[in-house]
């Protein structure tokens, strides 16, 4: 028997060319978090056998894998949790690197995934991974990170060799630049914020396909999608608080950039989103001891007059070619 703690568990993802078939990792993730776990549905026989006993027998008829997957965020591996998130994506090049945009796409059958975990006890596959939430957190004095939640089928042995790649790039709070705006346009020239901390969280509503005749899901899910961003800032003006009483909508962009590094001819990694028409809460903090701050929360909208969607755009620049395989 081994005995093993966490650092030694390998993750590895892919995207699945065939639906719930699986798939090889074509790279490796470094994670901080992994607590994808089996999870069963079960009937149980209440049935009086002449006693107190208030069960006697149960069944399973439900077999699948739920949990969340944490990692801080990295340019390349990040692709594949945009891509199961988004549903679709296009790579082109981008001077001596690559523009991958991702689009938001209205099926219900969003593009899944397969995770792969190695350890010293066992490799096994979690096929038709599906992305349930997506929650991306920046902090001042930490690496810009995230959190997936998951839904599988339950794993299945596999084999595989890790094969960390040391050419990945991750971000921190120098690399955060968020702007808002009257619209998308304006916020090539709007000024960022100065920002404490920033949090961005997307659910897609995911749930699991059951038929007769099998313990595995036919398939898995993912419904109606939302989208919120909150940060902390300073109480420096009512700005925000306007925004709230007067029901003011605005556009508003996250940028991602890491400019330290130069992928080649002065392009540099980066994540931007961007957001047409977003609604603001705004809660001031008026502790004693600290300066005032406040929490503004951003519900991202359709944007019906520009059938803009509530994430209008998402790019991701990396030294990666295409997420295609």
């Amino acid at each position: 028997m081994s005995k093993i703690q966490g650092r030694l568990i390998s993750l590895g993802i892919a995207k699945e060319i065939t639906r719930g078939l699986g798939a090889a990792p074509t790279m490796w993730l470094p994670h901080t978090e992994f607590n994808l776990v089996n999870k069963v549905d079960k009937v149980r026989d209440e049935s009086s056998f002449g006693n107190l006993a208030d069960v006697q027998d149960s069944i399973i008829t439900e077999k699948y894998s739920e949990g969340d997957i944490s990692a801080e965020l990295r340019d390349q591996t990040f692709g594949y949790f945009l891509l199961a998130y988004f549903g679709a994506v296009s790579s082109a090049a981008n001077g001596a690197a690559y523009k991958h945009t991702y689009t938001w796409t209205d099926t219900n059958q969003n593009q899944s995934l397969s995770l792969m975990k190695k350890d010293a006890i066992s490799t096994e596959m979690y096929k038709l991974a599906m992305i349930k939430s997506l929650d991306i957190k920046a902090a001042l004095n930490s690496f810009v990170n995230f959190t997936a939640g998951i839904m599988a089928k339950v794993q299945t042995p596999s084999s595989g060799t890790p094969s960390f790649t040391a050419t990945e790039n991750k971000f921190s709070k120098k690399h955060i630049f968020v702007k808002v705006a009257a619209d998308i346009a304006g916020l090539t020239t709007a000024s960022a914020l100065n920002l404490k901390t920033l949090d961005f969280k997307g659910n897609k509503n995911v749930s699991r396909d059951s038929a007769m005749g099998t313990v595995q899901p036919l398939d898995i899910l993912n419904g109606t999608h939302s989208a919120e961003v909150s940060f902390t800032l300073n109480y420096e003006d009512t700005t925000f608080r306007d925004y709230l009483l007067n029901g003011t909508f605005k556009a508003m962009e996250i940028m991602i950039e890491n400019a330290d590094v130069d992928l080649g001819g002065g392009v540099h990694p980066s994540v931007k989103f961007q957001f047409p028409r977003v609604e603001f809460d705004c809660e001031p903090n008026y502790a004693l001891e600290e300066i005032i701050s406040q929490t503004v929360t951003c519900k991202c909208h359709y944007d019906l007059t520009n059938l803009l969607k509530p994430i209008s755009l998402c790019e991701l620049v990396n030294a990666k070619a295409s997420y295609a395989a």
